[in-house]
């Protein structure tokens, strides 16, 4: 009974109200398609691979 009530609900629905809205994130530290500086890498000394300065973009 769930199931027949759930699809009939979203058949009713209009799709827009399911779509999921457009995110955009912007910041002058990065630019499309590069990759970040090292300073904004993780910092975990317990891994020789994590060695940025744990800074947010």
């Amino acid at each position: 009974m769930k199931k027949l009530l759930c699809a009939t609900v979203l058949a009713v629905l209009p799709m827009t109200t399911l779509a999921a809205s457009v995110f955009t994130l912007q910041s002058q530290d990065f630019s499309d398609n590069a990759l970040l500086d090292k300073k904004f890498a993780g910092a975990n000394k317990s891994n020789p691979s994590c060695t940025g300065e744990n800074i947010s973009p």
